[in-house]
């Protein structure tokens, strides 16, 4: 703190020490993004890994969703996806 108070202030100096400071930012603000996207893809590639408990525990359910999906949808393979669990 000594040093901090004793240092002279002239202009070059406090533009030294902004463009450190706000090298120091954006470093900082890079590790916090590249935080967050590793979390959020964490998050996203357990949640598309997961599977409703209802598919495992009824299976009329799952016959009713395979029912109801075939009606309204053109594709013949949604049934087909749900009824081979």
């Amino acid at each position: 703190m000594k040093a901090e108070v004793e240092r002279s202030d002239d202009l070059n100096v406090v533009k030294e020490r902004l463009s450190k400071l706000r090298s120091e930012h954006n470093d900082d603000l890079e590790r916090m993004y590249d935080s967050h996207a590793e979390d959020y893809l964490n998050e996203v590639m357990d949640r598309y890994g997961s599977k409703p408990e209802i598919l495992f525990t009824e299976p009329a359910a799952v016959k009713a969703l395979a029912s109801f999906f075939s009606s309204y949808l053109l594709f013949s393979s949604v049934s087909y996806l749900f009824l081979s669990f």
